[in-house]
């Protein structure tokens, strides 16, 4: 797969197309926005786009943050010990609650 040839996009746009709960989520929402004076192909094409920038604005300021993070912290061993140690943590907390 080349990077420039949209063969990710046409996979994860069918990979969602073919989601139920992709389409029962935006079956639910759009109706709520939308009046029966405004529920025509451009009502539904406004609101979708509308939903897809506040999307890739949320995606694209988690990136950055991540990005942000990431390069602050500290990796290599010491990270995996203490990501270890937080898991048997959890996992005893887990057994003490039974």
């Amino acid at each position: 797969m080349a990077p420039g040839s949209g063969e990710p996009f046409r996979r994860s746009l069918w990979i969602t197309l073919g989601n139920p709960k992709a389409v029962l989520f935006f079956m639910v929402f759009f109706p709520a926005f939308l009046t029966p004076a405004s529920a025509n192909l451009g009502g539904f094409l406004l609101l979708g786009l509308v939903f897809c920038l506040i999307n890739t604005t949320y995606l694209l300021l988690l990136c950055r943050l991540a990005g942000v993070v990431g390069s602050r912290l500290p990796t290599g061993r010491w990270l995996g010990r203490v990501a270890g140690g937080l898991y048997l943590a959890l996992g005893i907390r887990l057994l003490a609650a039974e």
